[in-house]
């Protein structure tokens, strides 16, 4: 990860910056979807589409209405890209519609892959926001690699102060500012790429307070205790559309990530 920072930042002239950068910069994973998931790899990595589920695990619903379904990410295939993450099993991603006020949940499941089975449906049934379930999101599978995710500078005069002041320079220079913000793409999207691109422990751009700083103001804890599980593109392939054209992020506390508890993971929409 240290050696893609350095080469970034020579090809655009930003080694001066360098230091800090390393301090802040953060080792993520990079998701694009590639291809429908038909037939369905049971297990196996998919965005949208519907969950393998281990058996007894009921499918997240209110008042009898599904959530919705996003993500369902094969642990075992990127242990060796990541650090933070459990290394076998798999997280499920759900929201229960795209209101922020609605909740989220993320299941993390280690049965044998022999054993899930996706959920079955009768015709005709609503989620909770009254979208056909028959209709929902078409599931793709998706490649993975290693990247580095720059901060976010936008609105960060209260964030990097001190002897983090430095980053903020870049956003008060127009050149080195959208130098940055071209290597800032770079790495966290990719040239060839015509769809969406879906994030782990990422900085999310957001117009006002972090992911990381809502978390803190509904919970605990301080910004840098908070990971993003996965932010959430919008994506042409399994057809997400966040608002328009935005964001959906999970966020964790560090220590309920050490403990394997995600039961307190909660989620924001950004646009």
């Amino acid at each position: 990860h240290a050696a893609l920072l350095h080469d970034g930042l020579a090809r655009h002239g930003l080694l001066d910056h360098e230091p800090l950068l390393l301090r802040h910069a953060r080792q993520a994973l990079r998701w694009r979807t590639t291809e429908p998931d038909a037939p369905p790899v049971l297990g196996g990595t998919r965005f949208g589409g519907a969950p393998d589920l281990p058996p007894g695990q009921p499918y997240p619903t209110t008042d009898g209405k599904p959530w919705h379904f996003y993500a369902q990410l094969d642990l075992d295939a990127i242990a060796g890209l990541q650090s933070w993450l459990p290394r076998t099993g798999r997280l499920y991603f759900f929201a229960e519609s795209q209101d922020p006020s609605d909740g989220v949940r993320v299941l993390h499941d280690t049965s044998p892959r022999a054993s899930l089975a996706p959920p079955t449906w009768g015709p005709e049934v609503d989620s909770v926001d009254d979208i056909d379930v028959s209709r929902a999101y078409k599931g793709y599978r998706a490649v993975v690699d290693a990247t580095v995710s720059l901060p976010i500078l936008y609105n960060g005069h209260d964030r990097y102060t001190g002897e983090d002041a430095g980053l903020m320079e870049i956003h008060g220079d127009d050149a080195l500012s959208d130098t940055y913000a071209e290597l800032a793409d770079e790495l966290a999207f990719s040239p060839d790429n015509q769809h969406g691109v879906h994030l782990q422990n990422a900085f999310v751009f957001t117009q006002h307070e972090s992911p990381e700083e809502q978390s803190v103001a509904l919970q605990r804890g301080s910004p840098g205790e908070w990971v993003v599980l996965l932010r959430l593109g919008s994506d042409q392939h399994p057809g997400f559309e966040f608002w328009d054209a935005g964001t959906l992020t999970f966020t964790i506390h560090r220590k309920d990530l050490a403990l394997g508890d995600f039961s307190r993971v909660l989620g924001f929409i950004e646009s």
